[in-house]
């Protein structure tokens, strides 16, 4: 929180680094040195943060803007394509953490995010799903971003499209999280989602998995991944 010369969230463990180092962390993701991206989502209360700096909890909400900020400022200027982002969020993690998810192989979990690869947003904490409200990147105007997640054959959270306007969706529309599914998901290209969804892509590009034709359960995966 932002009351006086000093924002306290900015306040993260590990601390924010030197420019460089930010360099040498996109580096690492262009060639391959960085094989997992995660956020650590610290969702501290606002009374947590409205503190001292010295005072004031580590950590940030992390789950509501990752996807978009990697969207618009790693996928979009070209830094890595799209199949990285994904291998980045999703299948690396769950290879080398022997998850049964990150794949739309048929009998995987049907756990899957959709993107929305246009949708023009703004951070406004204001709209979060998260209890928390600490971030940095308050007003910043990204593209791309989630539209929708499914969990075991089951939307669970979604943005409508038609919601996705030049100022940013309307507040995401969450619904109940199975108390076993963990907070990972599945990031997927060129699929479809089931009709029964509802969702329509605004620009070609959806998702599928066939065990979510079939309402199958179960894999890891819970929502929270807003824009």
């Amino acid at each position: 929180m932002k009351d006086s010369d000093y924002d306290t969230s900015t306040k993260m463990n590990p601390p924010l680094r030197s420019e460089v180092d930010r360099l040498a962390l996109i580096d690492g993701l262009r060639d391959g040195t960085i094989d997992n991206v995660a956020t650590d989502h610290a969702p501290h209360t606002i009374d947590d943060k409205r503190v001292e700096y010295d005072h004031a909890a580590f950590g940030i909400v992390g789950l509501e803007t990752a996807v978009a900020l990697m969207l618009d400022r790693l996928v979009r200027p070209g830094i890595i394509d799209l199949p990285r982002l994904v291998a980045l969020l999703s299948t690396n993690p769950a290879r080398l953490f022997g998850l049964p998810g990150g794949t739309l192989a048929p009998g995987a979990p049907a756990d899957v995010t959709v993107l929305d690869l246009d949708a023009n947003t703004k951070v406004d904490p204001a709209r979060f799903a998260s209890k928390g409200r600490s971030t940095p990147f308050v007003g910043w105007s990204l593209r791309g971003a989630a539209a929708m997640t499914i969990v075991g054959g089951t939307v669970v959270w979604r943005t409508l499209a038609e919601n996705s306007q030049r100022d940013g969706p309307r507040a995401p529309q969450p619904a109940s999280c199975p108390r076993q599914a963990q907070p990972a998901t599945v990031f997927a290209t060129q699929a479809r989602v089931p009709a029964a969804s509802g969702w329509r892509p605004r620009n070609g590009i959806s998702f599928q998995t066939r065990r979510a034709q079939r309402g199958a359960r179960g894999g890891a995966g819970c929502a929270g991944l807003a824009p």
